[in-house]
């Protein structure tokens, strides 16, 4: 994931075990996340759009290197003072296989976990697009796609879409 050089990854200078404690050196931002952005009311769209940019230009750089990130949601997304947007957190990321899929490591943060990364064994870069337009509409809304409603709600709704398909 060191390798990851692209101007909306926030950059991993080291990394490594110290005392039997993991570490990562990485750039320190401090415009806080797109989370605090959110919080404060929906985005208009020429607000937002900078940041989706961005986003986009990020996921398809880690795609196109067969990483898939799997816990994309605002708190993973950085700013620096100007506001320019750092995808950053890779700690759950998987490396594509050949055949363009990878091992589900069965967890992510549940309101932004496709049905898929619920239910299959194997994903793909489709789990971060469906993470991605749920924060999009976030951004637009401040607001989840499917409102306040408890996880398990949300498994059963996400596993009764996926088998409507």
């Amino acid at each position: 994931m060191a390798q990851l050089e692209h101007p909306h990854i926030l950059p991993i200078y080291d990394f490594g075990e110290y005392e039997s404690q993991l570490y990562i050196v990485m750039r320190y931002v401090t415009g806080g996340s797109l989370e605090d952005l959110i919080a404060s009311g929906p985005m208009d769209l020429s607000h937002a759009f900078p940041h989706v940019q961005a986003i986009a230009s990020a996921l398809d750089f880690a795609h196109a290197r067969n990483v898939i990130h799997l816990d994309l949601k605002p708190s993973n997304i950085l700013l620096d003072t100007d506001q320019t947007s750092y995808l950053a957190d890779f700690g759950l990321a998987a490396v594509l296989r050949a055949d363009g899929t990878a091992q589900n490591p069965g967890y992510g943060t549940l309101l932004y976990m496709s049905p898929e990364q619920l239910t299959s064994g194997e994903l793909d870069h489709r789990a971060d697009i469906y993470a991605f337009g749920i924060l999009i509409y976030q951004m637009l809304t401040a607001e989840l796609p499917l409102g306040t409603i408890t996880s398990l709600a949300l498994r059963q709704l996400q596993n009764q879409y996926q088998i409507r398909l």
